[in-house]
């Protein structure tokens, strides 16, 4: 029988013997395999495969591990489109997505197996009406898909009420006993979607990261029995076991957070377009900030467009106005100031944007000009001061007491520049001493908040931080929203720098207005002419995606081209340099080039992380074939070189994280 052990080889699949008698596990069953001198868990993939030469003496099945399939067939051939697609073994590719006692050698419990999950006493909630924008979306979409294969992108302004089409959708799924996967790019986004979706089936499965390892596997083998019909979660419970799928819902599908980058580079979001395909069902796109190739492909027929114009509540987006910055780079400008004092007069609520955590971003030394930085990465330390005084290095999270004086100079003069959400809401508090401030980021969200803070809910009045304020919160006093420091995101060398900032811009404008009338959002910016600030003050969606399509058509970026990030690394300078001078004569060497476009060497955006050094290469191709055939050849000629590493990302979201 054919097997797939949980583990990184090259080629997946292996066959083993089964000599027993009482009964052959079907596939999907976790069996327990010797591998050399391992015995290690491995998934039956296939029962009947070719016959082996006839003098190969195959090893046996040690022992069946549980009394039925825990990884249902439904899901073998999304996570076979997974491994090849994004060139993964797909052992390791199990390993990293299944529940985590499922890659242990051990029979599961009889107590875990026959686990009881209760259904929820909540009551079935009374759903608001939908307004003639909502029922005429759903009413469309309800007419243009069935049991079939479809693609929809909704776009719906901030405050229109995606969710409740959202619920109703999944409504008409239930009432034909199928299930829907709702995904999140976010864990802390997963509540409320919760709390909007409790009541409307029995059982609500969710699946995500920081749930226990005996947590999750309890909530997926109840997802296996079909005891529910919604789960929800960021980008861990795509694999969820639904067997009775009958729709996929992408919600903020624009965001970068769905894609996988550590170990394993893959992106949910696209991968949930095949998996429709695969299983013959609809799939729903949702955003307020549909990607630009969503609306591309829209343009072209290959998906549905539907939209929402309108807020429910009937009030308009807040205008948005281009202040220029201070002449002092670290103090809000004055004009600001006023509209925050004129805002806690109205006893209204202000948003305050900006997407750089910490106190300082650098720590520069006033007699030689040295800046610290990390020993570990070539990155800036970036100098925190709540809720202790320190350095850290926001890419190794290592940390360091500031010095007294400059390790160069020995000068005792050291400038702490730059603006960062601790000294933003240090700089607030002083200004309005009588407001209370509330910072959230990734250091307050890891002690004290969760990314949905409560903020309508208390009697703060200002609220700064980084781009998790701008996602998914239902402000009910904000009328004042102001974002700091985007013109150096447009310097970052990323084809889509563009538009992260306009999606980032208009979902905080979306956290403005949505239950007062006279929302506003002032952009700080010196360069106000930029065609992109223009676009995001006429909130010209479409003029944007023409101006950014233009530019991606001319060098062939996604949708235009497929392409691959190469990162090569070691921590011997010396011989990655050495590799990478030689890789360009091999390329060429007796190769068909012909169809794919090598760029790179350069070294990385960050040369050095985590004491690696890093050179990339990007590869442009229409072909993914043609992709597969040079990450191929990078992986052959790094693989017999010692300390050498190579890593890719098929088709990234960004050219910056890898």
């Amino acid at each position: 029988m054919t097997i797939v052990p949980m583990t990184g080889l090259p080629e997946p699949f292996l066959t083993y013997s089964w000599t027993a008698t009482d009964r052959t596990p079907i596939p999907g069953t976790r069996v327990r395999i010797p591998l050399g001198k391992r015995e290690i868990v491995g998934f039956v993939w296939n029962t009947t495969p070719p016959g082996p030469p006839k003098k190969l003496t195959l090893k046996p099945v040690l022992e069946i591990l549980d009394p039925y399939p825990v990884l249902p067939a439904c899901l073998h051939p999304i996570y076979e489109f997974s491994s090849w697609f994004y060139r993964l073994p797909l052992g390791l590719l199990l390993r990293n997505t299944l529940p985590q006692p499922l890659a242990k050698p051990l029979p599961l419990s009889s107590k875990v197996l026959k686990s009881v999950s209760f259904s929820s006493n909540r009551p079935i909630p009374e759903l608001p009406p939908l307004t003639d924008d909502q029922k005429q979306v759903f009413l469309e979409w309800e007419s243009k898909q069935a049991d079939h294969f479809s693609i929809t992108v909704l776009r719906g302004v901030t405050g229109s009420g995606k969710t409740r089409i959202y619920q109703e959708m999944a409504n008409q799924i239930f009432s034909r006993d199928r299930q829907v996967l709702l995904l999140t790019p976010e864990i802390g986004l997963v509540p409320q979607l919760e709390e909007a979706f409790s009541g409307l089936v029995p059982r609500i499965g969710v699946i995500h990261s920081q749930i226990t390892p005996m947590k999750r596997l309890s909530s997926w083998l109840s997802i296996l029995r079909g005891e529910m019909s919604l789960v929800i979660g960021p980008r861990s419970a795509f694999f969820s076991p639904l067997t009775n799928l009958g729709l996929i819902i992408v919600d903020e599908e624009h965001d970068s957070a769905y894609q996988a980058w550590e170990g394993l580079s893959f992106n949910v979001r696209n991968l949930a377009l095949k998996y429709a395909q695969l299983r013959q069902i609809p799939v729903v796109l949702g955003s307020a900030t549909p990607l630009a190739e969503s609306l591309y492909y829209a343009g072209s027929h290959r998906y549905t467009l539907l939209s929402l114009p309108r807020r429910i509540h009937g009030f308009s987006l807040p205008k948005i106005t281009l202040t220029p910055p201070s002449r002092k780079e670290q103090t809000f400008p004055r004009s600001l100031l006023s509209e925050i004092d004129q805002n806690l007069k109205n006893g209204e609520q202000t948003v305050i944007l900006l997407n750089r955590r910490g106190y300082a971003p650098l720590l520069q030394c006033l007699t030689c000009k040295n800046v610290l930085m990390c020993k570990k990465c070539s990155v800036r330390l970036v100098l925190h001061k709540k809720p202790t005084r320190q350095l850290v290095c926001h890419l190794c999270a290592s940390r360091f007491n500031p010095p007294d004086r400059c390790s160069e100079c020995g000068g005792t003069f050291l400038s702490e520049d730059g603006l960062a959400t601790q000294k933003a809401e240090d700089l607030l508090s002083f200004h309005f001493p009588d407001a209370r401030v509330i910072r959230l980021d990734q250091d307050t969200r890891s002690r004290e908040h969760s990314s949905r803070t409560p903020f309508s809910e208390t009697d703060a009045h200002i609220l700064i931080g980084t781009q998790m304020i701008a996602k998914g919160h239902d402000f009910r006093q904000v009328t004042l929203g102001i974002v700091l420091e985007m013109d150096q995101a447009l310097s970052l060398p990323d084809y889509r720098s563009e538009e992260r900032v306009f999606q980032l811009v208009l979902q905080l404008a979306g956290r403005v207005g949505r239950h007062k009338p006279s929302g506003r959002v002032h952009l700080v910016t010196a360069k106000p002419d930029l065609p992109l600030y223009q676009y995001l003050k006429n909130y010209d969606q479409d003029g944007f995606v023409l101006h950014v399509l233009r530019e991606r058509k001319a060098f062939g970026y996604p949708p235009f081209g497929r392409i691959a990030l190469l990162t090569l690394s070691s921590k011997d300078e010396k011989t990655l340099l050495e590799i990478v001078s030689s890789l360009d004569r091999l390329w060429r060497a007796g190769r068909d080039t012909e169809g794919v476009s090598l760029l790179g060497p350069v070294p990385a955006p960050v040369y050095k992380a985590k004491l690696y050094y890093r050179y990339q290469y990007l590869i442009k191709s229409s072909s993914i074939e043609k992709i597969h055939s040079a990450i191929d050849f990078f992986q052959k000629q790094l693989a017999p070189i010692r300390g050498a590493h190579v890593g890719w990302a098929v088709d990234p979201p960004d050219l910056l994280s890898f």
